[in-house]
């Protein structure tokens, strides 16, 4: 899972943080790139869908979500690094307690 680890990171923290950052001394121009970046991203992951022969909307779909999750997924693998920099373990979720 080492691919996907580093696409979290990449498109949920680095990309993000670099057009926000270079966004002052671009006039913007980082943030239409970063914009055009997770559009490329979403496109990438739609064609892939679309060569295994799935309908168009929900390739589209799918797609959209995949490329939204990257924010969710960098935030989930600071938290766990965090917590194991920090010698924790994770606790688990119980939503039905008797």
């Amino acid at each position: 899972m080492v691919h996907e680890f580093r696409s979290g990171w990449l498109w949920g923290l680095i990309l993000p943080a670099l057009a926000l950052g270079l966004a002052p001394g671009s006039r913007g121009l980082s943030l239409g790139l970063g914009l055009l970046g997770y559009g490329w991203l979403a496109w990438r992951i739609a064609q892939a869908r679309r060569r295994r022969g799935e309908p168009g909307e929900s390739v589209r779909l799918y797609a959209l979500f995949c490329t939204l999750s990257k924010f969710p997924q960098a935030l989930g693998q600071w938290r766990y690094l965090s917590m194991r920099w920090r010698g924790k373990t994770a606790q688990l979720i119980e939503y039905k307690v008797d």
